[in-house]
């Protein structure tokens, strides 16, 4: 988890409990009409965080329901449906996390796919491109050399040997 998102993740606990507080003090809510706060909060920290951020969400819930069940007599069906509410935000708050982290983790990998050849590992064409433009802009002090390698008969190598046996080629230069 890197600083920003741990600071991200610091500033919403600390806004759910400020709103939570505020509607306690100042009206005529208690601990238990609050709670609904703490959904936004799991959504919130599991887009930040992925699923770190939703079972710490998930524990602040859990802490936050013991501690309001003792501030108000529970009518007969408040505990169930307190524990069903629980579960539903913990269950689409990890579901939330995993999505995005593995949204995350594609979209990284469709960025490096289109940069980089598949066979070789080497930046393509594009990218190539891209940095030496990036290397031509450049203003400081340092040199920059290009070095032009051309396979003479590579075609022949392909067509007699196959192709395997061509990429096998590419890999080792």
């Amino acid at each position: 988890l890197s600083r920003r998102r741990l600071l991200r993740l610091v500033a919403l606990l600390a806004g759910t409990v400020l709103c939570g507080t505020g509607a306690i003090l100042f009206t005529h809510y208690t601990g238990q009409h609050v709670l609904f706060l703490l959904l936004p909060f799991m959504v919130a920290c599991s887009a930040v965080a992925g699923v770190g951020g939703a079972a710490a969400a998930a524990f602040v819930l859990i802490i936050s329901m013991v501690l309001t069940e003792g501030m108000v007599d529970p009518e007969p069906f408040a505990v169930p449906v307190r524990l069903l509410f629980a579960v539903c935000v913990v269950v689409s708050g990890y579901l939330l996390g995993a999505s995005w982290a593995e949204r995350k983790h594609i979209s990284r990998e469709l960025e490096r796919r289109a940069r980089f050849d598949a066979l070789t590992g080497l930046m393509n064409r594009f990218e190539f491109e891209r940095r030496l433009q990036q290397a031509l802009d450049d203003q400081g002090d340092r040199q920059h050399a290009l070095m032009y390698l051309d396979l003479d008969q590579f075609k022949l190598l392909n067509d007699t040997c196959g192709h395997m046996a061509g990429d096998e080629v590419v890999r080792e230069l």
